[in-house]
């Protein structure tokens, strides 16, 4: 059961004459004849976190400062502030017409001094317009004990002739009348506003598969600092808008030496629970498929290799959990991530079962010295042919392919199975080593090149990848000038 931390602002209604008799909080400035001061009841809830499937920590529902605003047809009703929040009720004044109905827009903001403004935004303070509180911008947020800046609004129409007949007592505001929500009841009238945060939640696990003997260690996660932003807004903006917030220039590392993933499938280790971010417009519909260059992704370092992940749009109050699988050995990491809450209580879960796979492609015939220059060379047979082994041992029913990019005129490929068996492509996933035989047709091509690489379909895309086989790009096993992680560039040259 979520907690919830709730803020009772009490008021009622009073003449013109005893409103100037109280010491209220508008006793000085000057009142319109057709204008009353106004008392209501507004509860403040800042339970309903990030996610409603999982409750905010203490800090992150923590309420340190409250300020509030009313404003009818863009000018100022009512303003409240208070540095020290407890449970007393807080008693707000509004200025209303004294007949009819009225619309008024509410604005609440919590922990304002968690907020670090960018340079062209003025502090908040009863001056504050609401056209200035809807381009609210913060270059920084937390504050010393883990709070952050929250908001809420409410769009609420009030009928101020509904007087209560019972008298207020609180003290300053003694013989005030209620304004009622309209019942014989005459219960008092209330507004409810709910607390947001203005940033995302991000959480990090690591876990190796359930039954692993094999150590793995994590030594390096890092986010681009094309996933940053400078600033964002106090209040939700449109998506133009958000696109137009620069990223800052400095990306994040998350570690700070290499650790060991003591995690399980049943019993993820955390790496990060708690890091926040402004949100990112851009992002990618699946977690290893890149979609945007401003998008936020994680670059992982391990044991058996390197890894991305590429989030989805980030939102405001919004968690999102990354849940990634290590492989004991040589292989590719497994991601799944859950965002929740998206409009209602059901998450979002992607899980994806990326292959595991021999990553270098390794020589044929010495296993132990991968890479080199990639060359072949005619001889009107198989032999000079660029040669390499690999094999895909998961998913189960994952096919590849090898190809490459070049006149098909000019080359061939083949692959072999481990009895020397020619076979047809796509191959299913095996433990077995495969060989596969890229071979020069004509003599004359000494000098081209063709880039070679393997391709698959992932099981939950219709788009096929390719893999990587030559190693990660900060560390290339095949060194043929041109080739990268995932296309090895295969040079022609003399047969000498």
């Amino acid at each position: 059961m979520q907690k919830t931390n709730n803020i009772i602002i009490k008021a009622a209604l009073a003449v013109f004459a005893a409103f100037l008799a109280t010491g209220c909080i508008f006793e000085k400035m000057a009142m319109p004849e057709d204008l009353q001061s106004v008392l209501i009841q507004v509860n403040v809830s800042s339970g309903e976190m990030m996610t409603k499937a999982e409750a905010p920590t203490e800090a992150e529902k923590a309420i340190n400062t409250i300020r509030i605003y009313a404003f009818r047809d863009g000018n100022l009703s009512g303003h409240y502030y208070s540095g020290s929040v407890d449970s007393d009720p807080i008693v707000m004044d509004l200025r209303l017409p004294e007949t009819g109905t009225c619309d008024l827009d509410f604005y609440v903001i919590a922990n304002e001094t968690s907020m670090t403004l960018t340079s062209g935004t003025t502090a908040l303070s009863e001056s504050t317009t609401e056209t200035a509180l809807g381009s609210f911008a913060i270059s920084a947020f937390g504050a010393s004990d883990g709070s952050l800046p929250m908001y809420g609004t409410a769009d609420v129409t009030i009928n101020v002739e509904n007087v209560s007949s019972q008298k207020n007592t609180a003290e300053g505001h003694t013989d005030h009348s209620y304004i009622t929500d309209g019942t014989e009841a005459e219960g008092v009238f209330t507004v409810n506003l709910d607390l947001e945060r203005p940033v995302a939640k991000v959480s990090f696990y690591a876990q190796a598969p359930d039954g692993s003997a094999d150590q793995v260690y994590l030594s390096d996660l890092t986010m681009p600092a094309k996933g940053t932003r400078q600033y964002g807004y106090l209040f939700p903006q449109t998506i133009e808008t958000l696109q137009s917030i620069p990223a800052t220039g400095t990306g994040i590392d998350f570690l700070s030496s290499t650790i060991l993933v003591t995690g399980t499938a049943s019993s993820p280790m955390p790496v990060f629970e708690e890091y926040y971010f402004f949100e990112v417009p851009y992002g990618s519909a699946v977690w290893n498929m890149p979609n945007s260059d401003n998008s936020v992704v994680f670059d992982i370092s391990y044991t058996g290799g390197n890894g991305s992940v590429y989030m989805p749009p980030i939102e405001r109050n919004t968690h999102y959990k990354v849940y990634c699988t290590f492989p004991p050995g040589e292989g590719s990491i497994e991601v799944s991530y859950v965002v929740a809450d998206w409009e209602g209580d059901h998450q979002w879960t992607l899980d994806f079962a990326h292959p595991t796979y021999q990553n270098p492609v390794l020589k044929t015939g010495d296993h132990s010295n991968p890479g080199g220059e990639a060359t072949m060379y005619y001889t009107g047979t198989e032999e000079g042919a660029f040669s390499v082994d690999f094999k895909m041992t998961a998913p189960s029913g994952q096919t590849w392919n090898p190809t490459f990019f070049g006149n098909a005129s000019d080359y061939e490929i083949r692959v072999y199975d481990k009895n020397g068996t020619q076979v047809q492509t796509p191959v299913a996933a095996s433990e077995d080593f495969y060989t596969i035989k890229i071979i020069p047709r004509k003599p004359e091509n000494v000098g081209n090149v063709v880039q070679f690489g393997i391709a698959y379909k992932p099981t939950w895309s219709d788009d096929p990848e390719f893999l990587l086989i030559n190693g990660t790009s900060g560390s290339l096993k095949w060194t043929t000038p041109g080739s990268t992680a995932d296309l090895i560039v295969v040079k022609q040259i003399e047969n000498n």
